[in-house]
């Protein structure tokens, strides 16, 4: 199994005077510490074997879970005794314990119940050195860097504490936020000088681009928070005030799902390349004002060109990545895109026969939306639909989701029997207008 490599020897200043006596691992989250709370979770999802790199207060983490045996885990330690030496040099400390191909490094202040599963897939599938998980910056937010992808999600950009003239060169840009999270291939120990302080985001990433080795991003948005200041910390008391497991923060998000041909952009027949992507009026807005409600923003579309061969799946990409290029250039941004790729009718020449199903995904089934449910936590009482078809809110009546239909769509798309469920709680002419039912 993989190990996980906790960072947790920090001085925490920022989070003086809490910290004074304790790390700020152990601080304390509703009865029990921080990192206990972070431990149970990856024990239930098969993780077990973890190495602490401590140092301030070294002790009392020792002390309070000595070597994981009363939790039902294996813990080790590896401990900086002279002098800090940084995120990556007191990681470095940890590699004669490792003998696994890939570790994960986690930092000790932060929560998150993200599926590591998926990212040691997609870590594997573009057999990469190191990935970092990623957040994306939300509109006009000042983080401590800004990361830039490419459109296979290779780190194009990795800038450390950026300053107000490096947020105007970008702003046009997608930008992502450093979670703190990182899968690396063992190779990577070759990589961090040996007894030398040297930090991920200073050093090591920006040496990993000037290389050019495989070097990732992961986006997510699954419940993640950060509790390295004090207010930070008194912020999430609230939230998980009351809850024995804290991680119920995780399944009450709410989005708003969109379709996207006739809701987004014109519909038009075989949107096959960024050129034939035109943004309907006010969508940029509109989606805006969702991401600053704190909704998320999903679309749900079905493309069943790619099953009969008019396009393929690289070709739906990159007008996906036109798609969010145009609306960050207006400060706006979709969460994530999920797409059916299926068709149930076969005779279309070039067909691509093992896509050529009846499937779960394709709406009217709600497939689609059941998966980001999934995926992100969503609430389905506090979430939308939006579409410009029957089959839009039909999907959307049998995820749980209240419906908006747009009436400038003709397309059906729902099975006769169907018909019946087809009566959107609400109507409206387009996405602006949507949007004022979500957010009155």
């Amino acid at each position: 199994m993989t190990k996980i490599v906790i960072v947790a020897g920090g001085l925490a200043t920022r989070m003086l005077p809490i910290t004074e006596e304790i790390p700020k691992c152990l601080v304390d989250i509703n009865g029990k510490p921080l990192i206990q709370h972070q431990l149970e979770f990856f024990k239930s999802k098969g993780y077990t074997e973890f190495i602490f790199c401590v140092a301030h207060l070294a002790d009392k983490v020792k002390e309070y879970f000595g070597n994981g045996s009363e939790f039902g885990i294996k813990i080790q330690y590896v401990q900086e005794t002279k002098e800090l030496m940084g995120t990556a040099g007191s990681v470095k400390l940890a590699e004669p314990l490792i003998i696994e191909p890939e570790f994960i490094v986690y930092y000790g202040d932060n929560l998150t119940s993200m599926d590591m599963g998926r990212l040691r897939k997609f870590h594997s599938l573009k057999r990469s050195l190191a990935t970092i998980v990623l957040r994306p910056s939300p509109p006009n937010y000042k983080a401590s860097s800004i990361i830039l992808l490419h459109p296979d999600n290779r780190i194009k950009l990795f800038l450390e504490k950026p300053t107000p003239v490096d947020y105007d060169k970008y702003c046009e840009e997608k930008m992502y936020i450093n979670s703190g999270i990182y899968l690396f291939g063992r190779e990577i120990f070759g990589m961090i000088p040996k007894d030398t302080k040297f930090d991920f985001a200073k050093d090591l990433f920006p040496k990993l681009l000037n290389f050019r080795e495989p070097f990732f991003g992961y986006p997510t948005t699954e419940f993640f928070r950060e509790i390295g200041r004090v207010e930070k910390y008194e912020a999430f008391l609230l939230e998980v005030k009351g809850k024995q497991n804290i991680f119920d923060a995780a399944n009450d998000k709410k989005a708003v799902f969109l379709d996207r041909d006739g809701v987004i952009n014109e519909n038009g027949p075989r949107i096959d390349s960024p050129e034939k992507l035109i943004m309907l009026p006010g969508v940029p807005e509109s989606i805006k004002k969702l991401n600053e409600a704190g909704y998320l923003t999903i679309i749900v579309t079905n493309q069943p060109e790619i099953a009969k061969g008019f396009f393929t799946v690289d070709d739906l990409n990159q007008v996906n990545e036109h798609l969010g290029k145009l609306l960050a250039e207006k400060g706006a941004h979709i969460d994530h895109i999920y797409f059916c790729p299926h068709h149930p009718e076969s005779g279309f020449p070039g067909e691509i026969p093992e896509l050529k199903m009846k499937c779960a995904c394709r709406k009217p089934e709600p497939g689609m939306i059941l998966k980001a449910m999934k995926d992100f936590g969503i609430d389905a009482t506090k979430s939308w639909m939006v579409g410009d078809s029957k089959a839009d809110i039909i999907a959307g009546q049998k995820a749980g989701v209240k419906t908006i239909l747009l009436i400038s769509g003709g397309g059906s798309g729902a099975k006769q029997e169907d018909e019946i469920m087809c009566k959107p709680d609400f109507e409206s002419t387009d996405l602006k207008g949507a949007v004022k039912l979500i957010l009155p």
